[in-house]
């Protein structure tokens, strides 16, 4: 009769504390199973009926083929879906990653190409500018010898001019006749005609 009263308690205290549990933590807290803390009722019993619980070994469990095959099936499933999503994992970070650096590549290329297209629309306007500064400068060289040669040219003219003056001066005021002089300078008028045949 104790041995049924020593059972029962047994199977409540294990009922109990693997009833809460799945079974991926029932194995792992199985050896909860060897302390006496987790059969507070089988010690109830014993202590009632003049027994003391001093120590209680946990020997395993089993259960039937069956169930000990789809608990395998479960677990190689379980492994293999966690193997699954790992690689899934691994893969979709590969993926990200040869996107993101496709992306830095592009990004890197096209900022390459939009420093050659500014460097070369800053060499064209330096150019032009360079261009239009020197014709600024001849044009404005140009009209500077122009100038001068207008000037030099004036000077020249009233050199001359100042000079053929002094010398009819110095002519009147030696008593020649200027108009016979000058009358003498004019080219004497054309009496022939000469006429060109083919």
């Amino acid at each position: 009769m104790s041995c049924l009263f020593f059972h029962s308690a047994m199977c409540a205290d294990v009922i109990q504390f693997a009833g809460r549990l799945s079974f991926q933590e029932f194995v792992s807290e199985s050896n909860k199973l060897n302390k006496t803390e987790t059969f507070s009722q089988l010690v109830q019993i014993c202590e009632k009926i003049g027994y003391k619980l001093n120590k209680i070994v946990y020997r395993g469990y089993t259960v039937t083929i069956k169930l000990q095959e789809m608990h395998d099936r479960n677990i190689e499933n379980r492994t293999n879906m966690r193997l699954l999503d790992e690689v899934q994992a691994m893969e979709q970070k590969l993926k990200t990653f040869k996107l993101d650096k496709e992306q830095a590549r592009t990004e890197k290329k096209n900022e390459l190409a939009d420093m050659k297209e500014k460097h070369i629309q800053e060499k064209a306007s330096l150019i032009a500018s360079h261009e239009g500064e020197m014709e600024s400068k001849s044009h404005s060289l140009g009209l500077q010898i122009n100038k001068m040669s207008q000037d030099s040219a004036h000077a020249i003219q009233s050199e001359k001019n100042k000079l053929q003056e002094d010398y009819m001066t110095q002519l009147r005021e030696l008593g020649v006749d200027l108009t016979q002089y000058l009358k003498t300078k004019q080219p004497e008028p054309c009496s022939e005609l000469i006429v060109f045949q083919k």
